[in-house]
């Protein structure tokens, strides 16, 4: 792969690159995405993931239920100590999403370790309550955020929960000075700080999807162009096969991609869009140039015959 980076940064030597063993450039293929995709992972990591993407909240955000926030139980904070709870006591709250959905919001899930039930009983894995025969049964949360004293629960159609701590929070968000609040805002508030506690997972799942979407692009690229790039012809003859435009195209994704680079670890939004409009320009343009001048065969006769 060495052998590979050095020859493209001359036209006659991405030429013979067309020659170079498949499997390594699959390999520096990936080693040009990676490093494309790294300015924009850099910001995603920075700012903790896409602000409001995947957000664990989106529910609550989107249907702003009519309990919140002045149902909400006085004195009760969270901060990056945890859950503070005057009272040992749990509190439910339940709002239904558009797709009919019944989106649950439980304070302080307590244990259901003895004592006889009298009224439904809020756990971590789910709501205990008794049948007709006075046996327990736990219905198993459908999606639910669940605030315990020292980590956030998250349920999404899932047996066991995502779970997400306090460390991201911010100073006090005291419950009783949210209602004090617009709505508006006291969801914002109260909503940003909850996603803060699954940020890493919103990180991964970011990275993932904006490196993927780059592997992709740069495929379907590569694929497209290196179709169309069997029209060429030189003195009326084709100079190259499918798998050699191939080859070509990703060894003139090598300077496009360091220019690219550059641009985007600069930390600007737009120079790094620029960025990625740059390389998908360039890329072509210099595997052009390299059949050209690679080929041995330019001189005024040089013709595009379809």
């Amino acid at each position: 792969m060495i052998k590979i980076f050095i020859n493209s940064f001359t036209f006659k030597k991405i030429f013979i690159n067309k020659d170079a063993k498949m499997s390594r450039l699959i390999a520096y293929f990936l080693i040009i995405v990676l490093i494309t995709s790294f300015p924009l992972n850099l910001q995603i990591v920075q700012n903790n993931g896409w602000e409001g993407l995947n957000t664990i909240t989106l529910g609550i955000r989107e249907t702003s239920p009519s309990w919140f926030p002045l149902e909400l139980p006085n004195d009760v904070s969270i901060s990056k100590n945890g859950l503070y709870v005057p009272v040992e006591k749990s509190y439910y709250y339940e709002s239904t999403l558009a797709d009919g959905i019944k989106y649950q919001f439980i304070i302080n899930p307590v244990e259901d370790s003895h004592g006889v039930i009298i009224e439904s009983i809020y756990t971590e894995k789910g709501i205990v309550t008794l049948d007709e025969s006075g046996n327990k049964v736990t219905t198993p949360y459908y999606k639910a955020i669940i605030l315990c004293k020292d980590k956030i629960l998250y349920y999404d159609n899932t047996d066991e929960p995502t779970i997400g701590n306090y460390d991201g929070i911010k100073g006090i968000i005291n419950f009783t000075e949210l209602k004090n609040l617009e709505k508006s805002e006291a969801i914002t508030l109260l909503c940003d700080a909850i996603d803060s506690g699954f940020s890493q997972y919103m990180v991964f799942s970011n990275v993932l999807i904006n490196t993927g979407t780059q592997l992709l692009m740069n495929t379907i690229m590569v694929l497209i162009i290196g179709t169309i790039f069997l029209l060429i012809r030189i003195k009326y003859k084709r100079v190259t096969t499918f798998r050699n435009n191939i080859a070509i195209l990703i060894s003139s994704m090598t300077i496009p991609s360091i220019i690219s680079f550059i641009i985007g670890i600069l930390g600007i939004i737009e120079m790094n869009s620029f960025g990625v409009v740059l390389f998908q320009l360039l890329t072509p343009l210099i595997a052009i140039g390299a059949i050209y001048l690679g080929s041995n065969e330019k001189d005024p006769s040089i013709k595009h015959v379809a």
